[in-house]
């Protein structure tokens, strides 16, 4: 009876882990951890279509980490508090294993290349499931773990200046284009790989703030062309060099040709998991 109890316990604590491997599911789970949301709504923001939406949130479901409230026609979906807790436990204790580590190797009595919390887990993820290479999925733990970690530093710097990432992306992205260009609202949705609406309710905040102009397109009276004002230039100027030299500075003082190697194997690496994005938000899929 233990044995079978165990290996529920196991099963679905992969289904959990493995719900939120994929990015859309990620992003849906995020958002709903700031508030209950329907279908709709959470599609508005997103870049998948509600069907899609909606698939995705049947699998959260079924992994037990999202509630479901009727009300009336609508469902209103929430973070489980129960999967919560549980989440709050596992990567409680990992984060205490990993602070541990991190003690360990600065008072000198580890290597700074020594085997860590992870490297850990991996080996009894083994004994579990067999089937995964421990070494394989302790690299998509980091990786998760270093892209998750980066943009709540970059959050951090950003909320500084009352702004979050994506406004962030918004202003780095007119000043990418060059001094003086103006773009649309449907240029930047699709640099940014976000909805149209959500799009626009971020340039609305930021031209609030001053930090955009906005002005009706001459030539086409239902765009407006969009650029990136003085004050929003070194609103972006301060927050890039505060993250060099606090939140990234970790990236930044690698050596020039550690950070060459790590470029050349993340380069493909990348390419490669995007293709097996689109191959599964295909239609032919």
């Amino acid at each position: 009876m233990q044995t079978s109890e165990s290996a529920t316990l196991a099963e679905l604590d992969w289904a959990r882990f493995g719900s939120l491997v994929d990015p859309s599911r990620r992003a849906i789970f995020y958002r709903l951890l700031e508030r209950p949301m329907e279908v709709k709504v959470i599609a508005a923001e997103m870049t998948i279509s509600q069907p899609a939406v909606s698939q995705h949130l049947k699998i959260l479901m079924q992994a037990k980490l999202l509630s479901c409230e009727r009300r009336g026609r609508c469902c209103l979906y929430a973070a489980n508090p129960v999967a919560l807790d549980w989440l709050s436990l596992h990567f409680g204790n990992v984060h205490d294993q990993v602070l541990h580590q991190a003690q360990v190797i600065g008072s000198g009595k580890g290597a700074p290349n020594a085997s860590d919390s992870i490297d850990a887990a991996m080996q009894q993820w083994e004994q579990v499931w067999p089937e995964h290479d421990g070494l394989t999925v302790g690299v998509i733990v980091r990786l998760r773990l270093i892209a998750r970690t980066l943009e709540q530093l970059s959050e951090h710097s950003a909320a500084r200046y009352q702004l979050n990432t994506v406004q962030l992306m918004l202003l780095a992205t007119l000043d990418r284009l060059g001094p003086g260009h103006e773009s649309t609202l449907t240029e930047l949705s699709r640099i940014s790989v976000m909805s149209m609406p959500a799009t626009a309710r971020h340039l609305g905040y930021a031209q609030k703030r001053g930090l955009i102009h906005s002005r009706r397109d001459q030539s086409d009276a239902r765009s407006n062309l969009i650029s990136l004002t003085d004050k929003g230039r070194d609103v972006l100027r301060r927050i890039m060099t505060s993250q060099r030299e606090q939140e990234h500075a970790a990236v930044y003082q690698m050596g020039e040709e550690e950070r060459m190697r790590l470029t050349l194997a993340l380069r493909p690496l990348m390419s490669s998991l995007r293709e097996s994005l689109g191959e599964l938000e295909s239609p032919d899929s």
